[in-house]
């Protein structure tokens, strides 16, 4: 038996922009782990840079206030500022990147669930159809069958019943075509 759905061109069409989504899909979550994962690496360098800073500042603080402790105090704070640099980056990242790309995928799903969703329950009802109307065509075929042999017999044998028979036999067999 045919398959109505797996033949219908629409059918391919839509298959064709599930697949082309689904790769979308696939791209966005990969875009997002990528930026999620450099937001961690910043933040991550953001925080040991900030602990070798501290530790500079601690192993300077022996020394006396000369040019040399001063040239050591501006490496650290150079080393604070490089560090909120990275930490902005990586804030950057989660907010402006992760997060919007997270509800734009977020929106994607919503809107796509309801459409696959009918999809399924049009193909479901459109092969039950089908089979309805397949199941009907060989009760049609049947019965059209019998109510041939039937007219083929009363054609045949005209001499042995009156008209009014002939008659009543056929209006017989017309219900039949009803209770379909």
């Amino acid at each position: 038996m045919r398959d109505p759905v797996g033949s219908c061109y629409y059918n391919s069409l839509y298959q064709d922009v599930k697949r082309y989504s689904k790769h979308g899909e696939y791209f966005f979550k990969e875009l997002m782990a990528v930026f999620q994962q450099r937001a961690e690496l910043e933040l991550n360098y953001a925080k040991g840079i900030q602990k070798l800073a501290g530790r500079l500042l601690s192993a300077s603080k022996g020394m006396s206030n000369n040019s040399t402790y001063s040239a050591w105090c501006h490496v650290s704070d150079e080393m604070y500022s490089t560090a909120d640099t990275h930490r902005t980056l990586g804030n950057a990242f989660q907010q402006e990147a992760v997060l919007e790309l997270r509800q734009v995928s977020d929106e994607h799903s919503k809107r796509k669930r309801p459409l696959d969703n009918h999809v399924e329950k049009t193909g479901k009802l459109l092969t039950a159809n089908w089979n309805e109307q397949l199941k009907m065509k060989k009760k049609l075929v049947g019965i059209t069958r019998e109510h041939e042999a039937l007219v083929n017999f009363v054609e045949t044998n005209k001499h042995i019943w009156t008209e009014k028979e002939k008659q009543k036999m056929c209006s017989d067999c017309s219900p039949r075509f009803t209770d379909m």
